[in-house]
C-alpha cells in the first residue's frame, strides 16, 4: 500500500472527525483547559476512531480501484470534499451541525462538477489531482492530531478543588463582605428593559430596589473565555491559551501572550487586606488561574458541543460519541442526554455555591453559574429541569432568578448581611445571532428576541452594604470597569445619598 494512499485515508478520517477533535486541540477553543478531569479516555477513543476510519477508507479505496465504480467515486470526490468543508464552516460559525447543509452542498457541488467535466473533459484529471493533494495534506494534519491527542492522553489537570483551612479566619459580623455573582449570558435587556411576556423575575426586581443598576454596559467580548479574564484584570483580553503544563496565558490587543496577571485581580487585593476568598465557578479553570489568592475553590464544566462528549465518560462511550454529530440528526436521545447532563452540572454548581456562601468566614466570594446560558434545560412553568429541548433562554432566565433568590436568602440570613455588598453581572449578553441558527432555538426565543435582534448590553447591578434605595446609571460604562467596582467595594468605598461614580 502506497504512502500516498495511506495518507489519503488518514485525510478522510481527519475530515470526518474534525468536529470532535477541533474543540479539544484548537488553540482558540482550548477546550482542554475546560476540563476538571483527565481526558485520557477521550483522547484514546478519538485516536482509535481516526485509525479505524483511516483503515476502512484505505481498504474501501483499494477495493473500489478494482471495480467499475472507481471512476464514478473519483468523479464524486470533489463534491464530497466541498460539502464537508461547507458543513465544517457552518458548524464553526453556529456550534451545531446540519445534514441539510451537507446534502444541499453535495448536490449542488455534484451538479457543478458534472457541468465542468462535460464542458471541459481535461479538467477531470486536474480536479482529481488537486483533491488528492488536499486529502494528502489532511492526512499529514491527522498525524499531527494523533500526536497532540497522545500528549492530551498523558495530560494531568490542575486540581479543580482548593480547600485551605479557615480556622484562623474568624471574621466578626462587622467586617465588610463582598459577593460577586456572575451569571453567564445575562442580558440587561431581557431582565429589565424588554422582559418576555409572562416572565416573572421577583428576585432580580427585589434586589434592584436596593441596588445601583447600570443600563448601558458596553461588553468586553462575546466569549466567556476572554470576557471573564477581562473583567478580572480590568484589561481587554483578546486571546488566551492554556498549556498542557497548566499555565494560563492571555494577550491583550496587539500584544504577545503572557502569564495571567492574577496579582491584578480583586482576589489579590482582598488577600492583601487579610481577607479570606472563595470561588465556585463554571467553564474557566479558576483554581489554577488564581491559585495564590484563593482559600476555597471549586469549578467544573458541562458537555462540549457540537461533538457532544461528556467529561468523565468511559473509553467506549467516548468511542461512540465521536459520531454524535451524525447521531444527533438520527437519534434525539443523544441531545437529551447532553441536556440532562447540563442540568446535573448546574445542580452540582448551585449546591457548591450555596455551601460556600454559608461560610461566614469567607470575606470575598465569587460565584459563576451557567445560567441563563442556552440551551434551555429548565421549564419555568413546572419548576422542573427539562431535557426535551423544547425550553428556552427565557426559561433559563427564570432559573437564574430562582438561583439568585436562593443565594440572597443565605446571605440575608447571615449576621454579616448588613455589611455585605453584592455585585451581580453577566459576562456578555444573550448572543441571539449565535443561537438562532442552531438546533436549540425555540419559538419563544424568536419572540423574546424580537426575531433575532441582538441587544449587546450585559446586566450589571451593585448592592452596596446598607443601600436601601434604587439608583440607575444610564451612562455608557465598559464592562471591564466591573474590576474597579469590585476594588472599590473591597477598599471600603461606602454608599451615600448620591449616585456612586465609577
Amino acid at each position: 500500500m502506497k504512502l500516498y494512499e495511506s495518507l489519503q485515508g488518514l485525510g478522510i478520517a481527519g475530515l470526518v472527525l474534525y468536529p470532535v477533535y477541533s474543540p479539544t486541540l484548537s488553540d482558540q477553543a482550548s477546550a482542554r483547559m475546560h476540563s476538571p478531569e483527565r481526558l485520557t479516555e477521550f483522547a484514546l477513543a478519538l485516536i482509535a476512531n481516526i485509525v479505524l476510519v483511516a483503515l476502512v477508507s484505505m481498504l474501501l479505496w483499494l477495493w473500489l480501484r478494482r471495480t467499475f465504480l472507481n471512476s464514478w467515486i473519483r468523479a464524486c470526490l470533489p463534491a464530497f470534499y466541498i460539502s464537508v468543508a461547507a458543513e465544517l464552516l457552518y458548524m464553526h460559525r453556529t456550534q451545531t451541525v446540519s445534514t441539510a447543509i451537507f446534502a444541499v452542498s453535495f448536490g449542488s457541488s455534484l451538479c457543478v462538477v458534472a457541468v465542468v467535466y462535460s464542458v471541459w473533459p481535461r479538467a477531470r484529471a486536474a480536479v482529481n489531482m488537486v483533491c488528492g493533494r488536499i486529502c494528502f495534506g489532511f492526512g499529514v494534519f491527522a498525524i499531527l492530531v494523533i500526536l497532540q491527542l497522545t500528549a492530551l492522553a498523558c495530560w494531568k489537570p490542575f486540581p479543580n478543588i482548593v480547600d485551605k483551612s479557615l480556622a484562623s479566619a474568624r471574621t466578626s459580623p462587622g467586617h465588610p463582605r463582598v459577593v460577586w455573582i456572575l451569571m453567564d449570558e445575562l442580558s440587561y435587556n431581557q431582565v429589565f428593559a424588554e422582559r418576555a411576556e409572562g416572565l416573572n423575575l421577583p428576585n432580580f426586581d427585589a434586589l434592584a430596589q436596593t441596588s445601583t443598576v447600570f443600563s448601558h454596559i458596553v461588553p468586553a467580548t462575546n466569549s466567556t473565555q476572554t470576557a471573564v479574564p477581562s473583567i478580572m484584570t480590568g484589561h481587554l483580553v483578546e486571546t488566551d491559551r492554556y498549556t498542557l503544563t497548566n499555565h494560563y496565558l492571555i494577550a491583550e490587543h496587539g500584544q504577545s501572550l503572557r502569564a495571567f496577571p492574577a496579582a491584578d485581580t480583586p482576589f489579590a487585593l482582598a488577600k492583601s487586606k487579610g481577607w479570606s476568598t472563595g470561588i465556585v465557578g463554571w467553564f474557566n479553570p479558576y483554581c489554577s488561574m488564581l491559585d495564590p489568592y484563593i482559600d476555597q475553590c471549586y469549578w467544573t464544566i458541562q458537555t462540549h458541543f457540537p461533538a457532544g462528549f461528556i467529561v468523565g465518560d468511559s473509553f467506549w462511550r467516548n468511542f461512540g460519541d465521536a459520531w454524535a454529530r451524525y447521531w444527533l440528526a438520527i437519534n434525539p436521545k443523544q441531545n437529551e442526554r447532553a441536556l440532562a447532563y447540563i442540568a446535573e452540572v448546574y445542580k452540582n454548581l448551585s449546591g457548591h455555591a450555596e455551601s460556600i456562601l454559608a461560610q461566614d468566614q469567607l470575606d470575598f466570594v465569587f460565584i459563576h453559574l451557567p445560567v441563563p446560558h442556552p440551551p434551555g434545560f429548565y421549564d419555568r412553568h413546572t419548576g422542573q429541569f427539562d431535557s426535551t429541548g423544547r425550553t428556552s433562554y427565557v426559561d433559563n432566565l427564570a432559573l437564574a432568578d430562582k438561583a439568585l433568590g436562593q443565594m440572597l436568602a443565605i446571605l440575608q440570613a447571615s449576621p454579616r448581611w448588613a455589611n455585605t455588598s453584592v455585585l451581580v453581572c453577566g459576562d456578555h449578553s444573550w448572543r441571539v445571532s449565535l443561537w438562532r441558527t442552531g438546533r436549540h432555538w425555540t419559538r419563544e426565543d424568536e419572540t423574546a428576541s424580537h426575531a433575532g435582534v441582538f441587544d449587546t448590553r450585559p446586566l450589571v447591578m451593585v448592592h452596596r452594604a446598607g443601600q436601601t434605595s434604587p439608583v440607575t446609571v444610564d451612562a455608557a460604562i465598559p464592562l471591564i470597569q466591573t474590576h474597579d467596582m469590585l476594588d472599590q467595594l473591597i477598599l471600603g468605598d461606602t454608599p451615600d445619598s448620591h449616585p456612586p461614580s465609577y
